[in-house]
């Protein structure tokens, strides 16, 4: 379900990226969405020949004085085909050139800066070659949020609800749920942890709260106050973050039946 975070993230960059009409702004935004792209392990994986392909001749492009000279012959492109994975590493090699660039001038002298903004103007933003860059950009992201959808629909999470302890994340049909910001760990955490995580091949029975807080809090006070506090947050993130606003997902006793459960019409879809 990590796909879902991935695809939120890159969609920001691209909002960002459309928001601004300041073309130095935009030359960030794109630094940024592949400085995440490079670091993101999933990403990595999906796209390694891509990005070593067009990590190589992003240097032959480096040594061009214009980017008019660039010649498909000169990177290397022999293939008549016109398949997206047979020239999609062309047009990546254009964008990290941009990142490099870009990452260079971050900690590049006053004349260096110079000189890299000149050369986003001239041959990056320039009027007539911006709406080219914007539709080359568009296109990498298509086909990477592509890549991932049909990661997504193989693996059918997008129907499913999970928790990823380590992100503190229930995702609901898709829905990316943040239980706990940081590394801050909540009641509500511990209580999920313990129904999907410490109970996977139980997840239908009732769990006492009083179970849970010896679990994970077995040197404070038991005070059900907390777990029921608790899960009536996590019902009210869900409620907000669900499309069809679910408010029902855990049920729970109070008094001798101060326990937990998922309801019933749910189990069917917990993976």
């Amino acid at each position: 379900m990590k796909n879902i975070l991935i695809m939120e993230k890159l969609n920001s960059f691209i909002k960002s990226f459309q928001e601004t009409t300041n073309s130095f702004e935009k030359v960030v935004c794109i630094h940024d969405y592949f400085d995440y792209v490079k670091t993101d392990d999933k990403l990595n994986e999906l796209l390694k020949n891509i990005i070593k392909r067009s990590e190589k001749n992003a240097k032959k492009i480096f040594e061009l004085k214009k980017i008019e000279n660039l010649t498909l012959k000169e990177l290397g492109y022999k293939n008549g085909k016109c398949d997206i994975e047979d020239f999609f590493w062309i047009i990546f090699s254009l964008y990290m050139l941009i990142y490099k660039k870009m990452k260079l001038y971050k900690t590049a002298n006053k004349i260096e800066r110079k000189k890299i903004e000149k050369f986003m103007a001239q041959e990056i933003t320039r009027p007539d070659l911006l709406k080219l860059t914007e539709t080359f950009f568009f296109l990498i992201h298509q086909y990477i949020i592509t890549l991932l959808n049909r990661e997504n629909f193989i693996n059918n999470d997008s129907g499913k609800i999970i928790f990823d302890e380590k992100q503190s994340i229930l995702y609901f049909y898709g829905k990316p749920i943040k239980i706990s910001k940081y590394k801050n760990k909540t009641v509500g955490h511990y209580v999920l942890k313990y129904i999907f995580i410490k109970n996977k091949n139980t997840i239908n029975n009732n769990f006492p709260f009083s179970e849970i807080h010896d679990d994970e809090y077995k040197d404070e006070e038991y005070k059900q106050t907390k777990y029921t506090t608790a899960c009536n947050d996590i019902n009210e993130k869900i409620r907000i973050g669900s499309p069809t606003k679910i408010n029902d997902f855990l049920e729970f006793g109070k008094g001798k039946k101060s326990e937990v459960w998922i309801n019933s019409k749910y189990l069917k879809d917990i993976k």
